[in-house]
């Protein structure tokens, strides 16, 4: 069961992730997984971590360490644009923890329903600007965790550039704050529940048409 599910996590990533020249054929919907290693990149993707220049930040975690503000920061705003992005935390013992809401106004991304609000994924394969002010800048996102949720809590990320073998893990941020020292934790884990790999073969039929173009593409 492991073998296959792991099997279809990584079409499924291939199938959504890669920009593909058909964006509508392979981003009508967001991803459908909630976390993705350098290993998962490399085997879906092809090419290998590439420092693209994108980095995390997160704002002074709120009264009483339930939440943060995060956003994604790249080394030349003006120029550089993200295409795919995935967005989790996890805790003390590395199971996925909290929640995420978008900011008002924002486009081009939205909350991986498979994870029950616990990641964002972009939602087509449009370039999104690190402009201030643009709707589409990868900011605002709000993370809030459980009161007892196992500190210290970190923020992760994958981004894609603007090709398909050209992606970044971006380095873990650690929230000082955030969570409580020394609880046992209660939110999230990094094990896949059985609709998550239902929705992975899914989106692998749905998104076949995108890969192939892909393929093409980048080539």
């Amino acid at each position: 069961m492991h073998s296959r599910a792991s099997a279809l996590f990584v079409a499924a990533l291939v199938a959504l992730l890669a920009l593909a020249a058909s964006p509508a054929a392979a981003y009508s919907n967001t991803l459908s997984i909630c976390e993705v290693t350098e290993a998962d990149m490399s085997r879906g993707m092809g090419g290998q971590q590439s420092d693209l220049g994108f980095k995390l930040q997160a704002g002074d975690a709120t009264s009483g360490g339930t939440s943060t503000t995060v956003k994604v920061l790249a080394a030349d705003p003006t120029s550089q644009t993200l295409k795919g992005l995935l967005l989790w935390a996890t805790d003390a013992n590395g199971k996925r923890v909290g929640t995420w809401k978008l900011r008002d106004g924002s486009q081009g991304f939205a909350l991986v329903k498979e994870c029950n609000g616990g990641a964002v994924s972009h939602t087509s394969a449009a370039a999104k600007s690190f402009k201030a002010g643009d709707a589409t800048n990868p900011e605002g996102f709000v993370l809030t965790v459980p009161a007892d949720a196992a500190a210290p809590v970190t923020v992760r990320a994958a981004g894609v550039g603007p090709a398909r073998i050209k992606w970044q893990i971006m380095k873990p941020l650690t929230v000082a704050g955030l969570g409580k020292q020394g609880a046992a934790g209660s939110g999230g884990s990094t094990t896949p529940s059985a609709a998550t790999t239902s929705s992975w073969s899914a989106s692998l039929a749905a998104g076949s048409a995108g890969l192939m173009a892909a393929v093409g593409l980048f080539a």
